[in-house]
C-alpha cells in the first residue's frame, strides 16, 4: 500500500488560510474575541518574528504560563512552525 506523502512539518493553520480565510478559526470567550484563519496566521506570524528576533532557534523548547487564551493556541502553532517543541 502507497501511504499519501505528508510534508515533513505539516501546517494546517496556513492550509486553512488558504481554503478559508475569513472563517473563524478560535473564539477566545476570555474577551470575548473571534479571530479567522486569516488573523490567526497572521498572529502566527508575528510570534515567529518575534523569536527570532530574541535568538529562539528551530528545536529549541518554549513554555508558556497562561491560562487558556489566544496566545496559547498561537505559541502552540508557533513551535509547529517552526520546527520547536512546546
Amino acid at each position: 500500500m502507497n501511504w499519501p506523502a505528508f510534508p515533513r512539518y505539516p501546517d494546517p493553520l496556513r492550509k486553512w488560510n488558504r481554503l478559508a480565510p475569513e472563517r473563524t478559526a478560535l473564539v477566545d470567550r476570555a474577551s470575548m474575541v473571534r479571530l479567522s484563519y486569516q488573523d490567526l496566521d497572521i498572529s502566527v506570524d508575528r510570534w515567529v518574528t518575534d523569536l527570532a528576533a530574541h535568538a529562539a532557534k528551530s528545536g529549541d523548547g518554549l513554555a508558556l504560563m497562561s491560562g487558556n487564551l489566544q496566545a496559547a493556541v498561537a505559541l502552540f502553532l508557533v513551535c509547529g512552525r517552526r520546527g520547536s517543541w512546546p
